[in-house]
């Protein structure tokens, strides 16, 4: 007669084994998904494309008068080539150029919420201020545009030239400091996002050191009654941006172990 005792144990055995290659498997596939994989910052060649377009804008300013200046009397009309003043073709343009940086600020937005989703939270926070330098330039600039054009409207004619210079000059002015401003802006932050991609570090939040750098970077006063509000602040900033991406964490991790669940239950 057949044994069916060890039938039975042998089953038993074979069913533990499978269920035990299971939970190693699944802890093997959750702990390889959940070390998130270096995704470059994909703003270089925005940057570079916008640093390309800086350099168009400034040439531009000064083609334009002159080009419309060819083949009449010089001055800050329209002579036969344009069918309006030089000005405000170059106002027509610094508008166009700023509605442009309002789209590439809308990209650059788009990676930088990417990199903190990823946990990125150093780059992300030292570079939120400098990537829309330009749009925050060239916003003061269209200010200034609007505030020069009325002053110049109200006091100069279109035959009389405005103290040293004519009104155009005061706009080519303007366009050549918002250049002067902005482009070494966009190289610095060109540089550092070039340097973080090299870099490829892991996230912020899987060093171990984050959390004892949090306390480094507060040290109260000695003074009695002394408080860094500053310091303070910033502390309380990155902890809570630590807080929203391991949320953000717990929530992928979570959605992965009911699938990984519902798979094993089927096998």
């Amino acid at each position: 007669m057949v044994s069916l005792g060890g039938s039975s144990r042998g089953s038993g055995f074979f069913c533990y084994d499978l269920l035990q290659n299971q939970d190693e498997e699944t802890e093997r596939i959750i702990s390889v998904e959940e070390q998130p994989q270096f995704r470059p910052v994909r703003t270089v060649w925005v940057s570079i494309l916008l640093m390309l377009l800086l350099i168009i804008l400034q040439c531009v300013a000064f083609y334009v008068p002159w080009y419309c200046s060819q083949g009449g009397d010089g001055s800050d009309g329209g002579g036969r080539r344009c069918s309006i003043k030089s000005s405000s073709a170059l106002v027509y343009i610094q508008v166009l150029f700023w509605c442009v940086l309002v789209l590439i600020d809308q990209y650059f937005r788009l990676q930088h919420r990417k990199v903190r989703k990823e946990g990125f939270l150093q780059f992300y926070r030292r570079n939120r201020v400098l990537r829309r330098a330009a749009l925050y330039v060239f916003s003061v600039g269209n200010a200034v545009l609007l505030i020069l054009q009325i002053i110049l409207q109200d006091l100069c004619t279109e035959n009389q030239n405005c103290t040293l210079f004519k009104p155009v000059n005061y706009l080519q002015l303007v366009i050549s400091i918002e250049n002067l401003v902005s482009f070494p802006l966009v190289v610095f932050y060109l540089v550092n996002t070039m340097k973080f991609n090299n870099k490829r570090p892991a996230a912020d939040v899987d060093q171990d050191d984050l959390l004892a750098s949090f306390s480094h970077d507060y040290v109260p006063g000695t003074e009695i009654g002394y408080r860094d509000e500053d310091a303070v602040d910033e502390v309380i900033e990155k902890q809570s941006e630590v807080i929203k991406y391991l949320k953000r964490h717990n929530k992928k991790l979570g959605r992965k172990i009911v699938h990984l669940t519902d798979r094993k239950s089927v096998v």
